[in-house]
């Protein structure tokens, strides 16, 4: 307390901006409801996970008849969860097919790998702007004083 790198008036200006970005990130996080969220995809993967044991269990039939409607039940019934239960975004897919290099399937494309490398960068800059942009603004208002 003794030693005031900056005046006053500057550390209320710092302490304004640093209250104001931690009063809206607050909000800000609040808002996205994660344990609403968090329920509704339990409880969607709950369902998904009956429905793959009805197919398992259909698969058991000898009436092909009676698979046949198991199954266009079940089709019908997942697209109704998809609907309402809310899903990965694209980036998240693109994400997950580049981390795995074993796919036999859906492999990324050089679009894709660029894409998703491009996406990490950025999301890299950004946080790391974010957070050092406290540290900037005292350095400002260190050398403002001088």
């Amino acid at each position: 307390m003794k030693f005031k790198p900056i005046t006053d008036d500057q550390g209320a200006v710092f302490g304004l901006i640093l209250s104001v970005a931690l009063f809206g990130l607050s909000f800000h996080l609040t808002a996205r409801g994660f344990l609403a969220r968090a329920q509704r995809f339990r409880e969607c993967y709950t369902q998904l996970q009956g429905l793959l044991d009805r197919i398992t269990v259909a698969r058991c039939y000898v009436d092909e008849r009676r698979l046949l409607e198991t199954v266009e039940a079940v089709q019908v019934e997942y697209q109704s969860l998809l609907a309402v239960c809310e899903n990965h975004a694209t980036i998240d897919d693109r994400r997950a097919r580049f981390a795995n290099n074993g796919l036999t399937s859906r492999i990324p494309t050089a679009w894709e790998n660029i894409y998703v490398s491009l996406h990490a960068i950025g999301r890299h800059v950004f946080l790391a702007l974010l957070y050092l942009s406290p540290i900037v603004v005292m350095i400002y208002l260190m050398c403002v004083k001088k």
